[in-house]
């Protein structure tokens, strides 16, 4: 992608000499130059980031939502897979319905209807990912008891700009692994997601365990476990630093890699995605004194006076900055509703339970 119009002819240039120095021939019917869009391989590119084609994902509309013959589960998650950098939590989708291609597969349930309609209902708005250029490379990655998470990111003069997510479930004799272990594990797995992005530069990798870096560096005097010592091989291909940051800075990694817990979910129709998620308030004489029950901003303005007099002033500039971030308004929806929601959090419990609503 070019910035200009003068940037454009000079790539195009240096191109069209490789491809006539390896004597490549294009079809003129299919060629395009100086767009601001472009369709390839079932993606639309367009101003540094790329999406999926629409068709991809209607395609999962027309499977049924129960019932699925073998052949019609092979073909859906072939579909999924295809677009899987787009749909956060992938792992915990295809998982129920893969189970039905195994020996002996036990028979179609709820679970696996609720899966096709959830996932049908995500893949039609993917977020669109921002292809990495000349910034600064950051993966931050977290782990949980049975799945780990990562998101890739990179930072341009204090700004940074979503490229991709990952997750996965860890393999049976992984989840008996101690809690450090894991937590390279998810280092490891989200390098190698990300492995064309990041071999070869220098990046920073972004965890809340501070545990890792040091069961790489062999001070003890004891000899090191194999596996220890395979990881330190692996690791040794890539150039990178270890950055311990607070779990309240590690929230999409720390999403990705846990289950769902049931939130309430309020929304505003403002132009801009100002998304509330709020666990319920409990119904004690402290928390009705506190925080009204009958208490419903219709406005932004009246949540910040609000978050003023609550001592929740900056919790709340920094909300509102994150949201009109535009990487953050092309997230999909759980993934901006979760992100929100943990942002609750930083700076206090009490607004954490405080039930707004916006009219």
């Amino acid at each position: 992608f070019s910035t200009d119009m003068e940037s454009h002819k000079r790539l195009l240039s240096q191109f069209l000499e490789r491809a006539n120095l390896y004597g490549i021939m294009f079809s003129e019917k299919k060629i395009q130059l100086a767009q601001q869009e472009s369709d390839f391989l079932g993606m639309k590119f367009s101003q540094g980031s790329y999406r999926p084609q629409p068709h991809i994902a209607k395609e999962l509309l027309n499977f049924p939502e129960e019932n699925l013959s073998v052949k019609q589960i092979q073909q859906f998650l072939g579909i999924i897979n295809y677009i899987r950098d787009f749909i956060p939590k992938v792992a915990r989708y295809t998982s129920p319905l893969s189970k039905l291609l195994k020996k002996d597969p036990p028979p179609w349930g709820p679970e696996q209807t609720k899966v096709v309609q959830e996932i049908k209902k995500i893949a039609q708005n993917p977020p669109a990912l921002k292809i990495p250029r000349d910034g600064k490379r950051i993966l931050q990655t977290d782990a949980s008891d049975h799945y780990w998470g990562a998101v890739f990111i990179e930072e341009v003069d204090g700004k940074r700009f979503y490229c991709g997510h990952a997750s996965g479930q860890f393999k049976e004799a992984e989840k008996h692994y101690h809690t450090t272990y894991k937590e390279a594990l998810a280092v490891k797995n989200g390098i190698k997601k990300f492995d064309f992005h990041l071999r070869g530069y220098d990046f920073e990798v972004q965890m809340d365990n501070s545990s890792f870096p040091k069961i790489l560096d062999f001070k003890n005097k004891l000899p090191p476990e194999p596996q220890i010592l395979r990881l330190k091989d692996w690791f040794s291909r890539y150039d990178f630093i270890v950055k311990h940051i607070k779990g309240k800075h590690n929230l999409i990694p720390d999403f990705l890699s846990r289950p769902q817990k049931p939130v309430l979910v309020i929304s505003s129709s403002y132009s801009f995605a100002l998304i509330f998620m709020a666990k319920p308030l409990p119904d004690t004489e402290k928390t009705r004194k506190l925080y009204p029950p009958g208490f419903k901003p219709n406005s932004p303005e009246e949540i910040i006076q609000f978050a003023r007099s609550h001592y929740f002033y900056y919790l709340h500039e920094t909300l509102r900055f994150k949201v009109n971030i535009p990487v953050y308004l092309n997230y999909s929806v759980r993934l901006v509703r979760i992100y929100v929601s943990q942002l609750f959090g930083l700076y206090g419990a009490k607004l954490s339970k405080v039930q707004l609503q916006l009219l």
